[in-house]
């Protein structure tokens, strides 16, 4: 990447960081929104299998939201430009945010639902700013630029619980509440489209015309089992993001119902983390790939983050949960880095939106998929979705492991 090309995306680093750390935020908060009778939107007579329920499935709308839209996202960027798309998605965010937080104000959980669907709809901004270091790149930098364009988020990944935790806490201001980080995140999300709209210049435009398919997002997702060329690729993809959803939207559940965490302390489990996916993309993975292969590297990855996230159910301490945490963090950077590379290598220069479209398809739904069925897990036992998330981490490493001839 020139000078020039790295300067021209600085706005698009920020953009990625307040974007994760609006995302990243909501974490913390989430568990006393549904489980605390006292300051969460559901009364003490409410169950605990109901508040499981409606945890999932606040969770759960968002990624399937974002199914259906980021194909739609992916492809208008690679037609109108990366640009214009961006501030739709930011501009998105803003009023999802704010919705959000008056939803917890008034205690309607089914606002904040539909807050969730709007953010769904809206949430293109990693995939497109991911298609615009592309744009930039040449096929030798490829994963070293995605690697740069993912810190920032880790850095969102860090801030985000910490400004979740920090902002909710009627201790630290009297007027803070569950809502205020979300009109902070609100805040946020305004600003960065501002930077976007006052610095960026646009990196890629088509000028044909531009055809919307709101059942894209299915055919996209369809299209990834059924091109030959990225159908394992895709599979060892969908098995990796419904093990790593089953981890992250619900390790700060297993924590609050096994050790009693509060928001704080989530916040602060979030942070490590996000530390992780820093060293994973700022060090790891610069050393990794200067001698291993990106398939030793993913397979590699996939084992150790198995094993690791195994390790923060058994045995039952919560300092294995921390010490687990810090490796999932950062072979989960690295794998996540290199099967997009992976798949940008299989997609022309004109299509990178669109094969980013398909790696958010494929992430969401899994992600929406997971909300709901580790919510029903969550009933059967704590730990069931943790469990879950090591079962499904390890069959993506059977099955590179088995497709090493086409990917090695």
């Amino acid at each position: 990447m020139t000078p020039q090309n790295l300067k021209n995306l600085l706005p698009l680093f920020m953009v990625i960081f307040i974007d994760s750390m609006g995302l990243a935020i909501l974490f913390p908060i989430l568990n006393p929104i549904c489980m605390d009778p006292l300051n969460g939107i559901f009364g003490a007579g409410v169950s605990l299998s109901t508040r499981n329920l409606f945890y999932g499935l606040i969770l759960c709308v968002y990624p399937l939201a974002m199914f259906f839209a980021a194909p739609v996202l992916g492809e208008m960027s690679d037609q109108i430009g990366r640009k214009k798309v961006l501030l739709i998605c930011l501009l998105g965010a803003c009023a999802s945010y704010a919705l959000s937080g008056f939803a917890v104000e008034i205690a309607s959980v089914w606002l904040l639902i539909a807050s969730r669907i709007v953010a769904g709809l809206t949430a293109g901004s990693q995939p497109i700013a991911q298609a615009a270091v592309i744009d930039v790149s040449t096929p030798e930098e490829k994963a070293k630029n995605l690697s740069l364009i993912m810190f920032p988020a880790c850095l969102g990944f860090v801030a985000g619980p910490l400004a979740g935790s920090f902002f909710s806490q009627s201790s630290v201001v009297s007027w803070f509440s569950l809502s205020t980080p979300l009109y902070f995140s609100s805040l946020f999300s305004l600003f960065s489209a501002f930077l976007l709209w006052a610095w960026f210049s646009e990196t890629f435009t088509h000028t044909h015309k531009l055809v919307l398919k709101l059942h894209r997002g299915v055919e996209v997702f369809l299209i990834a089992f059924k091109n030959h060329s990225i159908r394992r690729l895709s599979i060892i993809y969908l098995c990796l993001q419904l093990g790593w959803a089953c981890y992250f939207q619900f390790v700060s559940l297993f924590l609050t119902h096994r050790y009693a965490y509060d928001s704080v302390k989530i916040g602060y489990f979030m942070a490590v983390l996000g530390v992780g996916f820093a060293l994973g993309l700022s060090v790891v993975i610069r050393v990794a790939t200067k001698y291993f292969s990106t398939y030793m590297i993913v397979l590699w990855s996939f084992i150790i983050a198995s094993v690791s996230v195994f390790l923060t159910v058994v045995p039952e301490f919560a300092i294995t949960a921390w010490i687990a945490a810090l490796p999932v963090a950062i072979v989960m950077a690295l794998a996540y880095v290199l099967v997009l590379t992976l798949y940008s290598n299989l997609a022309d220069i004109a299509s990178q939106g669109w094969v980013m479209g398909i790696t958010a398809s494929v992430a969401s739904l899994a992600w929406a998929v997971m909300a709901i069925v580790s919510g029903e897990l969550e009933n059967l036992g704590q730990s069931m979705p943790l469990y879950t998330a090591a079962i499904f981490i390890g069959i993506s490493a059977i099955i590179l492991w088995f497709s090493r001839k086409q990917l090695s």
